[in-house]
């Protein structure tokens, strides 16, 4: 937050503008977003990568992709960063900030472009879940299917787990 003691010069509100492009919450409302990787999907000029799998990469930082949540790479390998953007509700962000440069100290590792996605404060836990039935046609019965994620902050440390479950067809 800017206030008198700490107001940029001019240079460095030209790079902050050339460098940072914020979008607050309410831009997404005409989209009508549900989760997180909605809002991202939606902003201008962005595509998501490092949405998949990827068991040839190593460490956190190259599975990560290109986007960050509270200025912090998501630190989840094993898990998509789709799954991870869907477990985050959009009422839960605050703004998402298109990243080109150097801001905040914030690494781009090598892409041109990062999305940050700050989330509110104070924002109480969250729990999302879906149902769902699935048929392929031709190869058997009806299969159910569930996901539940819960998000909340414990002793200063944001985290989302989640579970997804589907029944195979015998």
């Amino acid at each position: 937050q800017l206030n008198a003691q700490n107001l940029p010069s001019e240079v460095e509100m030209e790079t902050l503008e050339r460098d940072l492009v914020g979008y607050p919450a309410v831009f997404f409302d005409r989209y009508r977003p549900i989760t997180a990787r909605d809002m991202v999907n939606q902003v201008p000029g962005f595509q998501l990568e490092g949405g998949f799998f990827n068991n040839d990469v190593r460490g956190f930082a190259n599975a990560a992709g290109n986007v960050l949540i509270d200025d912090r790479r998501p630190s989840a390998k094993r898990d998509s960063l789709g799954n991870i953007l869907s477990r985050i509700p959009a009422a839960s962000v605050e703004r998402i900030e298109l990243v080109r440069g150097q801001v905040r100290g914030i690494d781009l590792r090598g892409d041109s472009q990062v999305v940050n996605i700050i989330l509110r404060e104070g924002i109480p836990a969250s729990v999302q879940w879906q149902a769902g039935v699935r048929q392929t046609f031709g190869f058997g019965s009806l299969t159910p299917s569930g996901r539940v994620s819960l998000s909340d902050t414990w002793k200063g440390i944001d985290y989302n787990v989640g579970v997804n479950a589907r029944r195979n067809a015998v």
